[in-house]
């Protein structure tokens, strides 16, 4: 069902909910000022007063379709979002029960579909979307700053977006174990702009633990394909030029009563065939099975057993790429994964868990050499926020960020801080406490 946040701003503001509230997490939701509309950057509602299982709150509400909207949109990247009490969604997409905002905090859920009032409900069959056009504010940050300034700028918001992604993943942790954990990012990763959430889902309902039980049990390598591809329906759809004959085995392996099937409404139009879920899933297949034999996280974290003061970049990416780039018994060598994508999911996914992980643990060693690599890994593939970004560079602001990674990490800390917002007068505020030492 389409419904426009903005009739979900009037539900909430208006208070159009039935009696006895909760939570996601099933905690008692009580509402005693909903707060006041926001029409600034930054959450939906400020200085609300909610009461979660008797304990009276206040802050900033946010109200989304979804809950993966909340990382969609990159909330998760906002401070401004640091203040929010409570997620609201329409419909609650995932399984997680908290929402994770920058500083790494969770945020109790609250589902709105099952408590609209009657009457209410009847109006969202009827009610149309209204669609907004973004304007567009330049801001001219880079203007008349020094290189070495500016390096120095971007390399600790570089830093700090990485804290707060090991911060997330420390509060992810509480729910997950360090498999499940990199299992999820992965397979989200390996959705790549069209399919991330169906990915994550997939990750979800067939989980790492249930997969490594299986494969103490006699599960073959093909059953386990066939458990992906058969219950999510991408069965149906591989690429047209795959070997029938294998599509047939997978088909006739499949349990139904081991992993159900469902919707995971697939975007797969015009999509790459190298890109194509199913592609991906079967491609990853070897290296997922080989895992089972120690776990997938052990299997990663063993390639950063070096001493600290022994790293070879080019020495240990190679390890990485020989992981994930297997080849495959049944898929063409062009479909093998590509470099730029491992690099994202290590950058993005395996580095922040690593140093969580060696935290945890109390393993400074693993840790020097994860934050090594971190801090002289190349650049990644370039996006749209560092296209965008570089508009307002000169010829060497943009050469110095495409050197290094973590510099373009601190080009995506301060766009999605303030220039996404349009804050500039916070942004020069930005610069000057990132200068601090």
């Amino acid at each position: 069902m389409k419904i426009s946040e903005n009739f979900l701003y009037h539900i909430w503001e208006a208070q159009h909910l039935t009696n006895n509230l909760k939570t996601v997490s099933g905690k008692n939701l009580k509402i005693t000022y909903s707060g006041r509309f926001s029409y600034d950057a930054g959450p939906d509602f400020r200085d609300a007063i909610i009461e979660i299982s008797g304990k009276k709150l206040k802050g900033d509400i946010e109200i989304d379709k979804n809950t993966y909207n909340w990382k969609s949109h990159h909330h998760h990247e906002n401070k401004k979002f640091n203040n929010v009490i409570l997620h609201i969604v329409f419909k609650n997409n995932l399984k997680d029960i908290f929402t994770i905002n920058e500083d790494g905090e969770p945020i109790e859920i609250f589902e709105m579909e099952s408590f609209i009032e009657p009457e209410i409900s009847k109006l969202l069959k009827t009610y149309s979307t209204k669609k907004f056009i973004e304007k567009e504010k330049k801001c001219p940050i880079f203007e008349n700053k020094s290189l070495l300034k500016t390096e120095d700028m971007l390399r600790k918001l570089g830093m700090m977006r990485f804290e707060n992604k090991v911060k997330r993943f420390k509060t992810e942790h509480y729910f997950y174990d360090f498999d499940q954990l990199l299992f999820q990012g992965i397979f989200e990763a390996l959705g790549y702009s069209k399919n991330k959430y169906q990915m994550l889902k997939l990750a979800q309902n067939i989980k790492y633990k249930q997969l490594k039980t299986l494969f103490g049990n006699g599960m073959t390598r093909d059953e386990m394909i066939s458990y992906f591809l058969c219950s999510s329906g991408l069965i149906a759809h591989f690429p047209k030029n795959f070997p029938n004959e294998i599509i047939h085995k997978w088909i006739t392996l499949f349990r139904e009563d081991i992993f159900a099937k469902y919707d995971y409404n697939w975007q797969l139009f015009r999509i790459r065939p190298a890109n194509h879920p199913a592609v991906r899933i079967a491609q990853l297949s070897k290296f997922l099975y080989n895992s089972f034999e120690t776990s997938i996280f052990q299997q990663i974290a063993k390639i950063f057993s070096i001493p600290s003061n022994d790293v070879n970049l080019e020495k240990f990416k190679k390890n990485l790429y020989t992981l994930f780039r297997q080849k495959s018994d049944f898929l063409p060598e062009k479909y093998v994964v590509g470099k730029s994508r491992i690099d994202a999911i290590f950058i993005n996914v395996i580095l922040p868990l690593i140093i969580t992980y060696a935290r945890e643990k109390n393993y400074e060693n693993l840790e020097d050499v994860a934050i090594q690599i971190y801090e002289n890994h190349k650049s990644l593939a370039e996006n749209y926020v560092s296209k965008y970004m570089k508009l307002f560079m000169n010829i060497e602001q943009k050469k110095m960020i495409s050197r290094k990674e973590i510099l373009q990490q601190g080009i995506l800390k301060l766009y999605f801080n303030q220039c996404k917002e349009h804050d500039c007068a916070e942004c020069e505020m930005q610069m000057e406490t990132a200068m601090l030492p």
